[in-house]
């Protein structure tokens, strides 16, 4: 059975204080045996510091451009940040899923936008438990 988390890309949605949603594609892998999954950030990307508030995400199959594919199912769950031990099997299962020259063009390019934006920060994990 395919889940959510053998998607190539998925657009995560975190919300705002406000309530107002930030819609970001991120790269989905399964974490643990139990419908979990899981992608990498910085502790500096938004949506790392609007989870640190509202735990509650949304994540729906789309493009690596953020294109959501027409007719897919919304996935809601709760996020956790995790660092250490937890984010490292984290990245091991991205960079065996996507290649390691995938993953390393993608860490340049995000650590390229937040050195724009005042540092890069630090590489966290992104667990998500689906709702229901």
């Amino acid at each position: 059975m395919t889940t959510i988390a053998d998607e190539q890309c998925v657009l995560a949605t975190t919300f705002r204080r406000d309530g107002s949603p930030v819609s970001t594609p991120v790269w989905p892998v399964p974490y643990g045996d139990d419908g979990r999954l899981a992608f990498w950030t910085s502790d500096n990307a938004g949506k790392a510091k609007r989870l640190q508030h509202n735990p509650t995400i949304t994540l729906q199959p789309c493009d690596f451009t953020g294109n959501v594919q027409e007719g897919s199912t919304v996935v809601e769950g709760t996020a956790t940040i995790v660092t250490g031990a937890e984010y490292e099997v984290i990245f091991a299962a991205i960079t065996a899923k996507y290649g390691t020259e995938v993953v390393d063009e993608g860490l340049r390019q995000a650590k390229e936008y937040f050195a724009s934006r005042g540092g890069a920060g630090n590489d966290i994990g992104i667990v998500v438990t689906p709702s229901g």
